[in-house]
């Protein structure tokens, strides 16, 4: 009788997952199943959503400097983008999935 409810249980939970990893992957193409999996699995808890999902930090740390307007075209000679990536690095907010994958979100 236990091992029914389990199964039960169990495919249900299997089924929602399945569900989640496939609206992240829809959302965000950039995701893997294993990034998404990394993501349920170690920071579900944390995440109250995902703003951004970058292929590195290299990518990050410009998209990001870009879109809060401190590069342009004019000026991008002169922004120091290592000194910013690594300033994201240390933001709690920025998170590095082991594929590299680069995930911004609010906790």
């Amino acid at each position: 009788m236990f091992k029914d409810i389990y199964s039960k249980y169990k495919t249900k939970i299997d089924a929602a997952l399945e569900d989640y990893i496939n609206e992240l992957q829809d959302e965000y193409r950039e995701l893997s199943n294993e990034d998404c999996i990394e993501i349920t699995n170690i920071y579900a808890d944390e995440i109250m959503s995902i703003n951004a999902v970058y292929s590195n930090f290299e990518n990050a740390a410009e998209e990001t400097a870009r879109s809060l307007g401190f590069v342009n075209d004019m000026n991008e000679a002169y922004f120091d983008f290592e000194l910013f990536e690594n300033s994201l690095r240390d933001n709690e907010n920025y998170i590095e999935l082991p594929s590299g994958v680069v995930v911004y979100i609010t906790r």
